[in-house]
C-alpha cells in the first residue's frame, strides 16, 4: 500500500510510541511519503557550509574509533554549542571516553525539561 500522511499523523507517531500510526510506520506493508515541507515546519536545519572547519575536525577525531557516520551530528553540536540527543550508547561511551560530554539521553533531556521520572 502507498501512502501519504500529513504532519500531524506523523508526529502522533513521533510521540506515542504504542500508536496505532507507529505500528503502520514500522511495519513493511506500507511505503509511506510525505511532503518535505511537513518536516521543514518542525525542525530548524544547519548546512554542512555552516560549520567551521575547527568544528568540522575535532568532531572526526572524537568519533574516529566510535563511529564516522555520527561525525557530522557531533560537529553541529560543536558549532551550535549545543547538547547532541543521542541514544547511541557506543557513541556516547565513545565520546565520553574522549572528554565530550555534550549529549543527553531522550530519558535525561525529559528529565530535565519536564522533571521526574521516566
Amino acid at each position: 500500500m502507498v501512502l501519504v500522511i500529513d504532519a500531524n499523523v506523523l508526529f502522533s507517531a513521533l510521540m506515542n510510541p504504542l500508536a496505532h500510526a507507529t505500528r503502520i510506520f514500522t511495519s513493511r506493508k506500507a511505503k509511506i511519503y510525505i511532503p518535505r515541507f511537513c518536516i521543514l515546519e518542525a525542525l530548524h536545519f544547519i548546512d554542512d557550509s555552516d560549520i567551521v572547519e575547527k568544528h568540522k575536525l575535532k568532531a572526526l577525531q572524537l568519533c574516529d574509533g566510535v563511529d564516522l557516520k555520527d561525525t557530522v551530528y557531533v560537529a553541529a553540536a560543536l558549532a551550535l554549542q549545543a547538547t547532541l540527543w543521542t541514544g547511541d550508547k557506543k557513541l556516547r561511551d565513545g565520546l565520553e571516553a574522549k572528554g565530550f560530554h555534550q549529549f543527553k539521553s531522550t530519558v535525561e533531556l525529559s528529565r530535565q525539561l519536564f522533571g521526574g521520572h521516566e
